[in-house]
């Protein structure tokens, strides 16, 4: 838990956990009780460990809270990492105010309604949840195919307001920002490399 807690939370690459020998000596002082591995790979793994061992503690309190007749509401919206790769990230809500974060599904083809529904209908299917008895609402931004998705989704969808707010408050503020330099523009077609998406579990 502590070394998949210092990957994902401060974005300490694997890498590090084997090229530092004062990292690997105080994780040994914090009584680590297995063998740390020695390889980038092996770090990698024992925080996906960590992750499906969280994604089953999640999927067992939802399935209690659904024997009980428990409804839930769902959030989700498209993210890009650093290295332009695009994901869903998609989030659950009861009524008794708990929070769940189903994780990131990635996105490899072109983003229909269609396959909106589909990957949102996917993804709660591994939590025993059905998009049309299970789900009251369902709450996305505002662009053309999350409109469209709604006229498909069986569910309520309702339109995040503070993503039409934002969008106007950035429009006011930056219309008339200066262009980038070329060294910027540079410096945003270069991503740094990075461990996150490899981390990513469908």
């Amino acid at each position: 838990m502590t070394i998949a807690r210092m990957c994902t939370k401060d974005g300490i690459p694997f890498s590090v956990f084997c090229t530092s020998q004062d990292l690997r000596r105080s994780i040994v002082a914090l009584k680590y009780n297995e063998v740390l591995p020695t390889s980038a790979n092996g770090i990698k793994n024992t925080v996906l460990y960590v992750a499906r061992e969280i994604e089953n503690d999640q999927i067992k309190e939802v399935y209690k809270l659904k024997s009980e007749c428990v409804k839930f509401s769902a959030e989700f919206d498209e993210w890009s990492s650093r290295r332009n790769r695009r994901y869903m990230n998609i989030y659950m809500f009861s009524s008794g105010k708990k929070v769940w974060n189903l994780g990131l599904v990635p996105i490899r083809n072109s983003l229909t309604e269609e396959a909106v529904l589909e990957t949102v209908t996917t993804k709660l299917s591994q939590y025993s949840l059905s998009l049309s008895k299970d789900i009251v609402s369902v709450v996305t931004d505002g662009p053309t195919v999350m409109q469209k998705f709604g006229r498909l989704c069986p569910s309520h969808h309702q339109l995040c307001l503070a993503h039409g707010i934002q969008f106007g408050v950035v429009d006011v503020l930056y219309r008339g920002r200066r262009d980038k330099t070329p060294t910027e523009e540079r410096v945003e077609r270069e991503p740094e490399s990075s461990d996150e998406d490899s981390m990513v579990i469908n």
